[in-house]
């Protein structure tokens, strides 16, 4: 460190804070806009006219001194500058004081500033009505000792002392990638998309990057546009004042792509317009304001870095309101389109029978619709079992290569040796055969991947091929296991199937599908998985058809598994209710790791 530095008289305050900055730094997903939002809020706190902040300016810019060092410098015009309190909790660095109505308040917007300076060091200058000229050293957990006369120009050749109300703050030897990152126009844009409204005509601020200002070109009229809300109580929380939403003949920037959420005049979060017509994106755009007590309590559940809330109430139900209006808003605009209404898959049988397939494999106690099932006396697991067996496709043809996988549970208190056999059969005749050595320690599970096998058709013959897995301790078989694959020829249809009939209808409901019904399953064809679906893959038919048909036969797969889990409830009772949960998701895992098999 510089001499310059060294040469400063400090104090530590309150207990090491030497990795504070680092720690503090790591919440933050995007310095640089934590960095502006941070600043800019902290001087729009402070605006001398708070009504229409008439003559406030920010001003963020370098400055290199005789030594050849670079600093950032962030100014504000138009402010009260830093009061007594005000620099107490500023230089308190960990124990905020800032009135109840600030946009800030946690405490640690001048870490993040430390975090762009090579050695975390900021020189803070404020003037105010009742503090006149004040100047601090801040790094880490440091600052310079009250009763020091602190000169900025000792320490920054050249410079002169803040001379008007306001602040400066110094950010000490800027680190090269940060400035770098402050020029480029992403990080002009976010300034843009943070503080629209104060640079709009409501207030006319202005903001100042390295002798450039910041210009906000208003939205053009939109073609359709309504007001919700208008005063709107959001029970025992305080008021909406309104929600705007819009719609425009042409793509509005980014940077308005969303409901913006706002809070003491800064846009918080974005709810996005989820629109899957390619001819509609990009088109919407919107806002909120609250009252003063909701931005109150909202300010209370923000997150550190302002970029979202934690999802609690009041934001729950702002939430939902928000994205009720915005679903009706695009119902309005967007057209339905009624080819989905009258979608024709062409393989829908195929779905449905590869969809029952795995069903009869996995959970055949539900299958049959109106069979009666008796009373299974479920076989207590084995402590040292097979979790797992499966290959990675189901049907194969001459030249594929079958990569079976294989997991091993040890739920024994003591580490074991054990053997595990593979067969391979065809119309019961054995075609391949070998055995695994293993060392399996206590409470481990261990995933295997068996030897490959490449289909070559003068060695396979086409047809069924059963693989099966025994698991043996001294040739005592501990557990066994089994799945298949068909080369060259197709799985066998099961005799009862748990669907029948998929049958198809639209809605707005945020539901997938409606529960099986006499082995019908119907899918809503308005849901907005089914329509991303739709839309990403809209010019790409045959992978359209492939992949509506996965998320049909998941469907059906989720319906599966629900009556598996409930028979599960009522026939082993007795079971720790975890037990059955795990052992539930484990199947339907596999099951869905068939649906692409």
């Amino acid at each position: 460190m510089s001499n310059i530095l060294t040469d400063i008289k400090t104090e530590q305050i309150g207990a090491d804070l030497s990795k504070v900055v680092d720690r503090v730094s790591k919440q933050y997903d995007r310095p640089d806009i934590a960095f502006q939002k941070e600043a800019i809020q902290n001087s729009w706190d402070v605006r001398s006219d708070k009504k229409e902040g008439k003559e406030w300016l920010f001003k963020i810019y370098e400055y290199k001194d005789g030594n050849q060092k670079t600093h950032v410098v962030v100014e504000d015009f138009g402010t009260k500058g830093m009061n007594k309190e005000r620099w107490e909790a500023f230089s308190s660095l960990w124990r905020p004081k800032k009135d109840r109505d600030d946009a800030g308040g946690k405490g640690q917007g001048k870490f993040v500033l430390m975090n762009a300076s090579q050695e975390h060091v900021l020189f803070v200058e404020s003037v105010s009505d009742d503090a006149g000229y004040i100047c601090k050293f801040l790094q880490d957990g440091k600052k310079s000792r009250d009763e020091e006369n602190f000169q900025i120009f000792k320490h920054i050749p050249s410079v002169k002392p803040l001379e008007h109300k306001g602040s400066r703050i110094w950010v000490y030897d800027v680190r090269d990638d940060f400035l770098k990152t402050l020029h480029s126009e992403e990080f002009a844009d976010s300034i843009i998309e943070c503080w629209w409204q104060v640079l709009g005509p409501r207030f006319n601020g202005k903001i100042s990057l390295f002798d450039k200002e910041v210009v906000y070109k208003p939205l053009p009229s939109p073609t359709e546009e309504i007001t919700l809300f208008e005063n709107h109580q959001v029970d025992g929380f305080g008021r909406i004042k309104r929600l705007c939403l819009s719609f425009y003949a042409d793509k509005v920037p980014s940077a308005f792509d969303g409901v913006m959420v706002q809070r003491a005049n800064m846009m918080i979060v974005k709810i996005p317009f989820e629109v899957h017509d390619k001819e509609y994106q990009g088109r919407f755009s919107g806002y909120i304001e609250f009252d003063e007590t909701l931005e109150k309590e909202l300010k209370e559940i923000e997150r550190n870095d302002h970029c979202s809330f934690q999802y609690e109430s009041p934001w729950k139900e702002i939430k939902v309101l928000i994205k009720d209006e915005v679903s009706k808003f695009i119902t309005k605009i967007v057209p339905s389109k009624e080819q989905r209404k009258t979608i024709n898959i062409k393989n829908l049988a195929e779905v449905i029978q590869k969809a029952n397939q795995i069903i009869d494999e996995y959970c055949p106690e539900i299958l049959g619709g109106g069979t009666v099932v008796p009373p299974i006396t479920p076989r207590p697991k084995p402590p040292i079992r097979i979790k797992h067996l499966a290959v990675n496709k189901r049907e194969v043809k001459w030249g594929d290569t079958i990569k079976a996988t294989c997991g091993i549970l040890n739920t024994t208190s003591e580490d074991k040796k054990v053997s595990l056999n593979i067969e391979i059969k065809r119309l019961g005749a054995k075609v391949l055969e070998e055995e695994y050595s293993l060392k399996i320690k206590t409470s481990e599970s261990k995933p295997l991947k068996l030897t490959e096998i490449k289909l070559a058709q003068n060695k396979f013959d086409k047809g069924k091929y059963i693989v099966r897995a025994i698991l043996r301790e001294q040739r005592h078989d501990l557990d066994t296991k089994t799945t298949s694959f068909y080369l060259e020829s197709k799985r066998e249809p099961v005799k009862k199937g748990f669907i029948k009939e998929i049958r198809f209808y639209e809605s707005d409901e945020p539901l997938r599908n409606k529960q099986v019904k006499s082995g019908t399953l119907e899918i809503n064809l308005g849901h907005k998985d089914f329509a991303n679906i739709w839309s990403v893959f809209e010019e790409k038919p045959n992978i359209q058809t492939k992949q509506i048909g996965f998320f049909i036969m998941k469907l059906c797969l989720d319906e599966a598994v629900r009556e598996l889990f409930k028979l599960k409830l009522k026939d082993e009772s007795s079971k720790d209710i975890d037990d059955i949960v795990q052992e539930v998701k484990e199947i339907q895992d596999r099951m869905y790791y068939d649906v692409h098999a």
